[in-house]
């Protein structure tokens, strides 16, 4: 079991979900048709990675929205090591996604999406990050989550909170590679 500073460890959950909105807005400046193209036809375009995202976060907006978090200051939030082994094995490591992993049909991305998935992305983001500023004075200890991965794993806010992050990071990664897998093959087209 980590112990971490809660401040670090807040401060680098708002600077991550920063990056994550940061990324997301630039692809809306990318054509629709570019968003929505797969690489190959058991791959995911960018637009169905913001769609997978935006379903597996709200498993975890929806329950923070009716949270009641008790007030008082804590110096340490704690990640037991389940709840490190599924943020990391979710989290890519110098740009490669290590582990593949199923998913679950009710988290499967519809097909042929708007710019509106990415701006909704971009809302649930800054949820959790109003939540982490909100928050900050309210102790989390003690407070369990049930994962995406249903009621069998639940994990302490601490845990949740990254492990929700960690995931979008590597579905953001997911996306960065279905545009380069385009703008090659597009490229080679020409």
């Amino acid at each position: 079991m980590a112990q971490l500073n809660k401040v670090d460890f807040s401060n680098d959950l708002q600077k991550q979900l920063k990056a994550q909105v940061q990324l997301a807005s630039s692809l809306k400046e990318l054509e629709l048709d570019v968003l929505n193209k797969k690489e190959a036809p058991k791959k995911w375009s960018v637009l169905e990675c913001f769609d997978h995202m935006i379903l597996s976060t709200m498993v975890y907006t929806d329950q923070l929205d009716k949270l009641s978090l008790d007030p008082g200051l804590e110096v340490y939030v704690k990640i037991g090591w389940k709840g490190n082994f599924f943020a990391e094995g979710m989290r890519p490591k110098d740009e490669v996604i290590s582990y593949k992993m199923k998913t679950f049909k009710r988290l499967n991305p519809k097909s042929n999406l708007s710019l509106n998935t990415i701006d909704e992305f971009i809302m649930l983001c800054n949820k959790l990050s109003s939540f982490i500023t909100d928050h900050q004075n309210n102790r989390w200890a003690n407070v369990k989550v049930v994962s995406a991965l249903g009621p069998i794993l639940k994990l302490n806010l601490s845990e949740a909170l990254n492990f929700v992050i960690a995931h979008n990071e590597r579905h953001l990664l997911q996306a960065k590679h279905a545009i380069h897998a385009n703008m090659d093959v597009s490229s080679l087209s020409k």
